[in-house]
């Protein structure tokens, strides 16, 4: 194998170009499966295939909930907001509730109510 021989993505398949290898401890990433990433994903350089692979299933479920997240209510701070869907029981904190938004993340209010009264006091 070459210096300058050509790579091939783990996740995608794809070929890597020159200058488009991002490292992963048991194999190479592209550049466009790691802007895919959350931007709270921290540890990419220290990361196997199948973690990248359950971060990028992660996101597409949580890119669904947003679409499917309907705010009942609204609790604004100067900040950040904190919208909740009790027709699901969800909640997320975030700027804005947008799906190109990389931070928006769903969670569940039934398993954090303690965080959900705490907020609402």
């Amino acid at each position: 194998m070459g210096l300058f021989d050509k790579k091939i993505c783990d996740i995608c398949g794809e070929k890597i170009g020159l200058l488009g290898n991002r490292k992963l401890d048991d194999g190479n990433l592209c550049k466009d499966c790691a802007k895919k990433l959350s931007p709270w994903f921290e540890e990419r350089r220290h990361s196997t295939v199948e973690d990248i692979k359950r971060q990028l299933e992660y996101r597409e479920k949580n890119k669904k909930a947003v679409m499917d997240f309907c705010i009942t209510r609204q609790i604004n701070t100067r900040n950040y907001n904190v919208f909740i869907d009790d027709n699901k029981g969800n909640f997320t904190v975030a700027r804005k509730l947008n799906i190109l938004f990389s931070d928006t993340r769903v969670a569940t209010y039934f398993h954090h109510r303690f965080l959900m009264i705490s907020l609402l006091l």
